[in-house]
């Protein structure tokens, strides 16, 4: 005897439905370490990263023990502390063991593989956006911008309650478009912070912020304008209540210009200039804890790449050779960024050989050597 045939209906579970409604909810944006079991249900993936044979002292755990198994031959268990060999620093907990019959002590083997979900909190909708989302959370309330056409929009969600503070409104509409007119938004001194240029001159920088509980708004002009327009410009959080911002002022063979700006005042407390040297691209990073601001920017004629103390904007590390432009067809931008071993990071979108889009990326340590050659993905 055969079994029946049915055909049923499955709703999507995100996307547009013309039959049911324009806009579906979406469950989450990107996942990472996952995969979906038979049933289609999303699960962790399991993972194993070799570190270490060396092995610890024969107590590794804190209280209580989190797990202790048998795989296979093996006596494993999960520690609620990190492994502290110097194989491995200041790796993130909790952490796999197995124990060494022949030393009679445990053995790290791995950080355990955690499973993460990010969510982009705005409407989904047919409207193209000119930037991603940007997001930034303090304490349960979280604030989204997005940009169209010139135009910023926001909303902000009391995550630990679902009510809605802000319900996707227009927050400011500079006049710009392109890189230049872009929106950036990040945590400041206990405020959201968005950063934009103010006025279809391109001169002069401004910043806005918005109580993530009372939502109260200040606006102000941050600093004096630039002494010629602005082509791409970044801006980057770095110790409580301040932030930096680098631009390119005068166009092509203009300055690099640096800030350390105080959010509360929109004062500028520090400036430095790279007389000269601009070309078409700027990135800023930095790392809460380590007292040096990453600048890198292209200068026509190659990637740098330099340090600044980031109280005073005073020159830590000479600017270094991060790659020459003559390897590219075209460069899009760059992306700068500190780690927590202190080691610089450079990612630089752009054309490669055959004018295939891609990335290359370089690491250096705190010295400005570099760890690695330039690879191409």
């Amino acid at each position: 005897m055969t079994l029946a045939r049915d055909v049923i209906d499955l709703p999507p579970n995100g996307g547009i439905d013309q039959g049911r409604s324009k806009y579906l909810p979406v469950p989450f944006h990107k996942v990472t370490n996952f995969y979906f079991n038979k049933f289609g249900a999303l699960e962790k993936r399991a993972g194993l990263q070799q570190t270490t044979d060396v092995t610890t002292d024969a107590t590794p755990f804190g209280t209580p023990v989190d797990a202790v198994g048998v795989a296979g031959p093996e006596l494993v268990a999960l520690g609620t502390r990190a492994e502290d060999s110097a194989a491995s620093p200041g790796e993130a907990g909790p952490y796999l063991w197995s124990y060494s019959t022949s030393a009679s002590a445990w053995a790290p083997k791995t950080s355990v593989p955690g499973l993460s979900v990010e969510r982009l909190p705005c409407v989904r909708g047919e409207t193209d956006l000119d930037d991603g989302v940007q997001v930034a959370r303090i304490g349960s309330v979280e604030m989204a911008i997005w940009r169209v056409g010139t135009v910023c929009y926001g909303r902000i969600v009391d995550r630990a309650t679902g009510a809605v503070l802000l319900d996707n409104v227009q927050l400011v509409n500079n006049g710009l478009s392109g890189p230049a007119g872009k929106y950036i938004l990040f945590p400041c001194g206990g405020v959201f912070t968005v950063v934009y240029l103010s006025s279809v001159t391109a001169l002069q920088l401004r910043r806005s912020t918005i109580h993530p509980t009372t939502l109260a708004v200040s606006s102000a002009n941050v600093g004096a304008a630039y002494g010629g327009a602005v082509s791409q410009w970044d801006a980057i959080p770095t110790v409580t209540g301040k932030w930096a911002v680098a631009v390119l002022s005068g166009g092509f063979a203009g300055d690099v210009v640096t800030r350390r700006i105080n959010n509360a005042t929109a004062g500028v407390d520090a400036f430095v200039a790279e007389l000269g040297r601009a070309g078409s691209t700027v990135s800023l990073g930095f790392r809460p804890g380590y007292g040096y601001l990453l600048l890198a920017w292209d200068n026509r004629t190659d990637v740098r790449a330099k340090h600044y103390v980031e109280s005073t904007l005073v020159t830590a590390l000479a600017d270094w050779l991060v790659e020459p432009v003559a390897s590219f067809v075209n460069i899009y931008g760059l992306a700068a960024q500190i780690d927590d071993q202190n080691r610089s990071f450079v990612l630089i979108p752009s054309l490669g050989a055959g004018s295939n889009p891609g990335f290359s990326f370089r690491a250096f340590d705190t010295f400005g050597a570099a760890l690695m050659t330039t690879r191409r993905v």
